[in-house]
């Protein structure tokens, strides 16, 4: 009875980490996806005004999405705590912002620290 409820324990905590990747990738494209309609909205809404469209820095896109790939990579396989999934993503949405507003040269200093603590977890999630 006993190895019973272990086994079953750990397929929901497995369940929950890959779970809660998916939601954290998720999110974090629904935002990318908002902010890029808002953007084209307030585009076509000054259309009157000399409105340049939307500039994206494509080392931000290369590191937002190199960071969204580990973000789903480390949740789904284990290899971090959800603590530090969360902090990989907040710390993604800062250096979004950043971007967003022209500072590129911190979005990328953002992108690389948080890309290289995935790449190295030191808390590999217990199983």
């Amino acid at each position: 009875m006993c190895r019973i409820s272990k086994s079953f324990d750990t397929k929901i905590f497995a369940d929950m980490r890959w779970n809660f990747a998916t939601v954290v990738l998720a999110a974090s494209a629904a935002a990318l996806l908002s902010y890029a309609a808002a953007a084209r909205a307030d585009n076509v809404s000054q259309a009157g005004v000399d409105n340049p469209p939307l500039q994206i820095d494509l080392g931000c896109a290369k590191g937002d999405l190199e960071l969204l790939t580990l973000i789903e990579r480390n949740g789904n396989s284990g290899l971090s705590t959800i603590a530090t999934l969360l902090e990989a993503a907040d710390i993604q949405q800062t250096a979004r912002a950043a971007c967003e507003v022209g500072d590129v040269e911190n979005g990328l200093a953002l992108y690389d620290m948080a890309i290289r603590r995935l790449e190295n977890p030191s808390d590999i999630a217990r199983r």
